[in-house]
C-alpha cells in the first residue's frame, strides 16, 4: 500500500490496481455462486434425481436379465461359441475348417476341402460352408525327371512331399494356386496340395 498526505494533513492509503482488480473479481465470483445456489434451490432436481434413478435402476435388471439368459459356456468355450452351429457338426465329426480365399490378383486357397473325385492329374473337392457346398475342380500339373518333381507340390500334413497316387477320396486337404477365369465351373490351376491329417 502507498501512503499519501493532501493538504491538510491528512494521511490516506491507496490500494494498488492489482489488488482492487482481485476485489472485484472476488465480488463477481460470490454473486455468481450466490446466483447459482438460488437457481438450484428453484430448480425441480428432486425429479430429475428420481427420474434418473429410475432410469440407472431399470439399465442394471435389464442387464443382469440379460447376462441371466446367456446360456453358459461348457470345457471352457466362449457361449457363443457353443451355442452357434459349426461347420464340423455338418460335414464330419473331424473335419477341418473350411476356408477359401481368392485375391484380386487370381490367387486362391482352399483349406478343409474334401477330395470327392481323382482323375489322372485332376482332383475333384468340396468345400462346405454350413448346408451351402462348393465344387472345385483341381488341375495338377505335376511332372517328373529323374529325381526331381516340377509343377505341383504334393505334400503330407507334415510338408514332406509326396506323390500324388497317396490321395483318396474322402481327405481333406489345403490347395494352393490360382483361379482359371476361362473355365465355366470354378478351377484351380494347383500349385501345391497338400493333406490335412
Amino acid at each position: 500500500m502507498r501512503t499519501t498526505v493532501d493538504n491538510i494533513g491528512v494521511t490516506r492509503f491507496k490500494q494498488p490496481t492489482s489488488q482492487k482488480l482481485f476485489q472485484k473479481s472476488a465480488a463477481a465470483v460470490r454473486e455468481r455462486y450466490r446466483m447459482f445456489l438460488s437457481f438450484f434451490r428453484t430448480f425441480p432436481y428432486r425429479r430429475i434425481t428420481l427420474v434418473t434413478g429410475t432410469v440407472i435402476l431399470f439399465f442394471i435388471i435389464s442387464l443382469s436379465l440379460f447376462l441371466w439368459s446367456l446360456p453358459t459356456p461348457k470345457n471352457g468355450a466362449p457361449a457363443v461359441a457353443a451355442s452357434a452351429p459349426t461347420l464340423e457338426a455338418t460335414i464330419h465329426d473331424d473335419a477341418p475348417p473350411t476356408e477359401i480365399n481368392i485375391a484380386r490378383t487370381g490367387l486362391i486357397l482352399l483349406r478343409g476341402a474334401q477330395v470327392v473325385a481323382i482323375d489322372g492329374p485332376m482332383f475333384t473337392v468340396r468345400t462346405h460352408w454350413g448346408s451351402a457346398g462348393f465344387t472345385w475342380t483341381v488341375h495338377a500339373n505335376a511332372t517328373r525327371y529323374e529325381t526331381r518333381t516340377f509343377g505341383t507340390r504334393f505334400m503330407d500334413y507334415k510338408g514332406e512331399r509326396i506323390s500324388p497316387e497317396n490321395f483318396r477320396v474322402g481327405d481333406f486337404v489345403t490347395i494352393g494356386g490360382t483361379l482359371d477365369t476361362s473355365m465355366e465351373q470354378p478351377t484351380v490351376n494347383a500349385d501345391s496340395v497338400r493333406l490335412l491329417k
